[in-house]
């Protein structure tokens, strides 16, 4: 079990970094719409 906790931590960081990515570029496309 402790030699899979690195592994799940490196995923959930992975997975919040995509989905940060992401939601930052609905976020950014929905600020750019609504400044023009």
């Amino acid at each position: 079990m402790k030699t899979n906790i690195k592994f799940e931590i490196i995923k959930t960081a992975i997975v919040l970094v995509v989905f940060a990515y992401f939601s930052g570029k609905i976020i950014g496309k929905a600020l750019y719409h609504l400044t023009n």
